[in-house]
C-alpha cells in the first residue's frame, strides 16, 4: 500500500505541475486551452515522443497509434496525471495513527 500511495502522490503532484504550467502559459500567452499530454511530451521530450510514435506506427500497427494512442494523448495532461493520483490516494486510504500510550 505504501508504494501505491507514493505513486498516487507523484501522479497528483505531476497533475498539479501540469495545471500550473497551463495557468502560467495561459497568462503569458493569453490563451486558456489546457495543454494535452501529447503536446507536453513533444515539448519536453521530443526525441522520446518521436521514437515511441515511430515504434508504434511502424513496428506494431498504424491504426493502434491513430485510434488508441493519439486520442489518449489529446486529453489534458493535468487530468491524465491528477485523476489517477487522486484515485490511488483514495484507494489506499489515509494513514491511521496508532493511539499513544500514556503509561508503559
Amino acid at each position: 500500500m505504501t508504494v501505491l500511495r507514493v505513486i498516487g502522490w507523484l501522479l497528483l503532484l505531476s497533475g498539479i505541475a501540469a495545471l500550473g504550467f497551463d495557468v502560467y502559459t495561459g497568462f503569458a500567452q493569453g490563451g486558456d486551452v489546457p495543454s494535452s499530454l501529447g503536446a507536453l511530451w513533444q515539448r519536453f521530450l521530443p526525441d522520446s515522443f518521436t521514437f515511441t510514435q515511430t515504434l508504434i506506427r511502424d513496428r506494431l500497427s498504424a491504426p493502434a497509434w491513430s485510434e488508441a494512442v493519439e486520442p489518449f494523448l489529446a486529453f489534458p495532461a493535468w487530468i491524465v496525471a491528477g485523476l489517477p493520483g487522486v484515485l490511488l490516494l483514495l484507494l489506499t486510504g489515509f494513514r491511521r495513527k496508532k493511539p499513544r500510550r500514556m503509561f508503559g
